[in-house]
């Protein structure tokens, strides 16, 4: 990091400044000429203006008449950089101030000094793509709301937070050029004894970091930090609630919380505890709710979010990869989206979570429209939730969403819709293309659905919990999305059905579900799933090399992480010895999938 001496900032062709006198209101002066200057000429008028012996100015203009001189507002928020390089978004937030000059021929002269720094970041990215934002962190504070004096420039802050986002827009890399060029308006404040630095994300939800040094920032000076090694990290969760509240509760949120992550720097919202075993787990999985729609890492805005804890899935991987094979191999409708963080809960750091979407009726998730159904076969429902069942499932199908009352119209619609599907399915024409259960289902949800659970022997997958169907009035059940992988691939405990079942590589299990059984009895659907699998057996390699590179993104972390809950070995195991237990258990949960793809490609080609 330098000071940046080649870096000068000039006036630009639509500027306006706003001109106090003594006493009065303030009046705008816009751009006359010599633009593109340091120097240049801004003309105007105004009632009172003349009787004032002195005045003051400042920019950006900020347009109220009654605006109070002494109070002008100041925010670092919001800026957005528009292409690689760009300057021009820097000027709205170039605080200026130039006080008590007096009139000399005819024209006063004023001398603006900056109120802001301006830092220029130039890192050499690891990989091309289109990069959305830049967040500077420090363990100190950065001022980013405030107001100052025009006859001073004294800055009266009334906010402060250890990150400050540029969000960046038309930034795209290439292998030609790999180099992110970018600027960004702080207040100065002396970070010489802090930490300081940079968390970059493209559009892919990747994290970089990038450490910086941690300087005390003046007024009206340049900084450049440049950076040639930029290294991929989990992004990094922040959420505190009012007085430290600790969440008991898997009903009752804890509203008026705080949350920063990624783009998000600081948003109220309400959190719960969520899930059913994990939730009497030591590491606790969170349920949030916004006050206002929310975008977490840059996915399209939602009140409602989660965090998984997957405390008992010793690789941390298996519900990441599950997503990741319904995102890139499945064609399901819809896959929820989950990002790996790392979660610190009012001060205290929790471990390493996936933050992402909860499943629900909307048209960015689960797209069934304004009136359709979200279900869940549920052996755990809650005796209060809405649910019914059905000659051949034998758990509650449980009514997710919408909220239904037990015999309204939504309710019998659902019932009767699946009472239907499943007499069609066991009909003695269940094959018929018109009235049989090719009426009633998806048949490519169905294939797809099957496949991820049967290819990872979901333990939970055979129509006991966690078993997601959706439904559009008028069209067909479909089922997905996928949900609850943490003690699949092989991941259950080590205990008798463990040893003997759903860790075992070998043999059908999903097949052998009541309604899978049924539909494996028509050709065309066993036809259907033997060219479905086969193009997931072609591209297993994409699940390695997913499973690798995670791996190796998580690997310093799960240091932290098995300090705090021990499920990789011992808390108190070094740091290498945490490293090389870890990839045991990654190098198993890919020997098991190798094996179990190899069984299933001998045996659903044989069928």
């Amino acid at each position: 990091v330098k000071g940046d001496e080649t870096m000068s900032l000039v006036w630009a062709e639509n500027d306006t400044i706003g001109i106090f006198p003594d006493e009065g209101y303030q009046v705008a002066f816009p751009m006359a000429g010599s633009s593109g200057s340091k120097n240049a000429v801004f003309t105007g008028g105004g009632w009172g203006l003349k009787t004032s012996s002195t005045y003051s100015a400042y920019s950006p203009l900020v347009g109220q008449f009654y605006l109070d001189k002494t109070k002008i507002p100041l925010t670092l928020n919001g800026q957005t950089q528009k292409g690689n390089g760009s300057t021009s978004h820097i000027g709205a937030y170039d605080y200026l101030f130039a006080p008590r000059s007096t009139v000399e021929n005819g024209h006063v002269n004023f001398n603006f000094q900056h109120l802001v720094t301006i830092l220029r970041f130039k890192f050499t990215m690891p990989k091309p793509g289109t990069y959305t934002s830049i967040v500077l962190k420090t363990n100190g504070q950065l001022i980013t709301e405030g107001t100052f004096c025009i006859d001073d420039g004294v800055v009266t802050t009334t906010k402060v937070t250890g990150q400050q986002i540029l969000r960046l827009e038309n930034v795209k890399l290439t292998e030609d050029n790999l180099v992110l060029d970018a600027y960004m308006s702080i207040m100065p404040i002396n970070l010489s004894d802090k930490t300081l630095s940079v968390d970059i994300f493209d559009n892919e939800g990747n994290c970089y970091t990038a450490d910086l040094v941690g300087l005390d920032f003046v007024a009206g000076d340049f900084y450049r930090f440049t950076r040639t090694e930029v290294t991929q990290t989990l992004p990094m969760v922040t959420i505190s609630t009012p007085d430290g509240q600790t969440v008991t509760s898997k009903e009752v949120y804890i509203s008026n919380s705080l949350i920063s992550v990624a783009e998000v720097e600081e948003a109220t919202f309400g959190i719960k505890g969520r899930g059913n075993s994990t939730w009497s787990a030591p590491k606790k999985p969170y349920a949030s709710k916004f006050d206002k729609k929310t975008s977490l890492m840059f996915l399209p805005e939602d009140k409602s979010w989660v965090l998984l804890a997957n405390y008992y899935d010793t690789s941390l991987l298996r519900n990441d990869l599950a997503f990741y094979m319904g995102h890139e191999m499945s064609i399901l409708d819809y896959t929820p989206h989950f990002y790996p963080v790392e979660l610190t809960l009012n001060g205290e750091y929790k471990g390493i979570y996936q933050l992402g979407e909860k499943l629900k009726i909307s048209k960015k998730r689960v797209n069934v429209g304004d009136d359709g159904f979200l279900l869940e076969i549920d052996a755990k429902a809650a005796s209060d939730e809405i649910s019914f069942r059905t000659t051949h499932i034998g758990q509650p199908i449980n009514i997710k969403d919408p909220d239904v009352v037990e015999g309204d119209d939504n309710y019998n619609y659902v019932k009767d819709f699946l009472e239907k599907a499943d007499a069609a399915l066991f009909a003695d024409n269940f094959t018929d293309e018109a009235e049989g259960y090719k009426k009633y289902l998806d048949m490519d949800s169905f294939v797809e659905w099957y496949l991820v659970n049967e290819i990872s022997k979901n333990n939970d997958a055979v129509f006991y919990t966690s078993c997601y169907m959706n439904l559009k009035r008028g069209g067909k059940l479909k089922m997905g999305p996928l949900w609850d992988f943490d003690v699949a691939f092989g991941g259950y405990w080590d205990n008798e059905r463990g040893q003997t079942i759903a860790n075992v590589p070998e043999n059908f299990y999903i097949k052998d579900v009541a309604w899978y059984a049924r539909l494996f009895q028509d050709p065309v659907f066993v036809s259907k799933v033997k060219e479905r699998f086969n193009d997931y057996y072609a591209n297993k390699q994409m699940i390695y090399d997913h499973i690798d590179a995670t791996a190796t993104l998580l690997l310093d972390q799960v240091v932290e992480d098995n300090k705090l809950w021990g499920t990789i070995t011992e808390k108190s195991a070094s740091t290498e010895e945490v490293k090389a237990a870890y990839l045991e258990k990654v190098t198993y949960l890919k020997t098991w999938i190798g094996q179990r793809l190899e069984w299933l490609n001998t045996n659903i080609n044989a069928l």
